[in-house]
């Protein structure tokens, strides 16, 4: 179990640190403006597609508006966040969501990442720039609905896998 186990940490920290930090040239840049699309919806039982948009807007020197806004007309919905560089040479922001909710970002490689839980799910969020082009991604799972396999042992781990029960995905095009 321990050489599996420092194998894996030894891995990841190599692949961690050899990836690009954000610098100057990727972030604002052509992040900046407003981005819409379709969002696309898909769980084990049904699948939907709502408009979806997103506007990066600078606010003050490394804060930005992130205004994301769901659907059209009656059904709406506008959620006025704040992007705040917390710790740009690393590539560390956060997302205050000015509800008493701040969530973790790590930018690398033009994408913003985020992992977060609300009861009982765990969601990834991903926002991806490339070639003029936003891709967004949520990915969740109910962390109550999990497969435990593995062993502790010198070739193996004890691992928690859980299973995807949410989808969501767009492109968004700048306008």
């Amino acid at each position: 179990m321990k050489n599996f186990t420092l194998t894996f940490f030894v891995i990841l920290f190599i692949f961690l640190t050899g990836t690009s930090f954000v610098s100057a040239e990727d972030f604002p840049g052509e992040w900046l403006g407003k981005w819409e699309g379709k969002l696309n919806i898909k769980t084990s039982s049904a699948e939907n597609e709502v408009d979806m948009s997103l506007e990066i807007i600078p606010f003050s020197e490394n804060r930005w508006k992130w205004i994301i806004i769901y659907g059209s007309g009656n059904s709406k919905i506008e959620r006025a966040y704040e992007l705040i560089a917390d710790d740009l040479s690393r590539g560390l922001f956060k997302l205050d969501e000015k509800n008493e909710i701040i969530l973790d970002m790590l930018f690398r490689n033009n994408t913003f990442y985020s992992v977060f839980s609300v009861s009982p799910n765990l969601i990834f969020s991903e926002y991806r720039l490339e070639n003029g082009k936003l891709y967004f991604k949520v990915i969740s799972s109910d962390i109550t609905n999990l497969n435990i396999t593995g062993t502790e042992s010198e070739n193996s781990a004890i691992v928690n896998s859980y299973v995807i029960h949410n989808t969501q995905t767009a492109v968004l095009e700048k306008k």
